[in-house]
């Protein structure tokens, strides 16, 4: 007697629905009940998910799956939204949210719906590894409410390129736990007036309104504290920022000029400093750019 698909474990049923793709698991829901229990209980893995704010309340979303496959669709409605991130179990490796500034209102409407689908226990909070916010006006308010969303024990990357963080909008965002526990931020235009928010992470790259010789200090202690991975990296940049001489001035270190790039020998003011980490195979190199200072953790010669 042949084994139909029915008779088949239910282990290995399990097992194939979770590689199907959109298309056919939405055929299957409509094969029987069984099925579509199914399908229901199937986590779903996406490569990316994008939604992008159009107009008149409308939306444009794209969708990468793991085997490749791409749907795009517009002219959505928030109901539609919803509908794909009440997927099962839906955990994406990267989240991409996307508004113009004048359609900020439907992007805070989406927030209020799906904080009151968490709240209801309709919805899960939001399983992403990498979070790209690319949004307008300037202000922050809609990007911390949108992180409040997310599942902080799957976030591994912030990305914010738009947005400036006040004072206050850094200190509520840097005591969030999806906030401590990303081991990736960049706030390419954050404007923002401290370090303390960043020495947690692995890799960042932060636009500060004014950078104080302290706070360079304060990150390359850090990095030398941490037996970070090689490739982790600091970038801190702003306007007229000060150079490492006057972070040795004040530290009382030895400038050790040792040129790890071709390019920067003999170029006044670029200096670089190798400096001792917590792993015997590994040095962190920190070196003046044209707009602050960067620092990574590399192997040793």
């Amino acid at each position: 007697m042949s084994a139909t698909w029915q008779s088949l474990p239910l282990l290995f049923k399990t097992s194939v629905v979770s590689n199907l793709d959109l298309k056919s698991r939405r055929s299957l829901l409509f094969c029987s009940k069984q099925d579509k229990e199914l399908v229901d209980k199937c986590p779903v893995v996406l490569q990316s998910l994008e939604i992008g704010m159009t107009h008149e309340s409308r939306a444009r979303i794209i969708i990468r799956e793991t085997n490749g496959t791409r749907i795009d669709v517009e002219n959505q409605d928030m109901f539609s939204i919803i509908q794909i991130l009440q997927l099962p179990y839906l955990k994406t490796k990267e989240l991409i949210i996307l508004c113009p500034g004048s359609e900020i209102q439907q992007m805070r409407n989406l927030i209020t719906e799906i904080s009151s689908l968490i709240n209801a226990k309709k919805l899960v909070k939001l399983r992403t590894k990498q979070f790209y916010w690319r949004c307008f006006p300037d202000e922050a308010d809609e990007f911390i409410e949108f992180l409040k969303l997310l599942n902080e024990n799957e976030l591994e990357i912030i990305h914010n390129d738009m947005n400036n963080f006040s004072s206050d909008q850094m200190t509520e965002v840097g005591g969030m736990k999806q906030w401590m526990n990303a081991k990736e931020i960049w706030l390419g235009n954050g404007e923002v007036s401290s370090v303390d928010q960043f020495l947690h992470v692995h890799n960042c790259n932060v636009y500060f309104s004014k950078l104080k010789v302290e706070d360079i200090w304060k990150m390359i202690l850090s990095f030398q504290s941490r037996n970070l991975p090689i490739g982790s990296s600091f970038d801190l940049f702003t306007e007229n920022p000060p150079k490492l001489d006057d972070v040795f001035k004040m530290y009382n270190v030895v400038p050790n000029h040792q040129p790890i790039i071709p390019d920067d020998i003999g170029i006044i003011g670029r200096h670089t400093q190798r400096f001792k980490t917590g792993s015997d195979d590994k040095m962190l190199v920190v070196r003046n750019t044209e707009l602050g200072i960067r620092g990574n953790v590399l192997k040793k010669d």
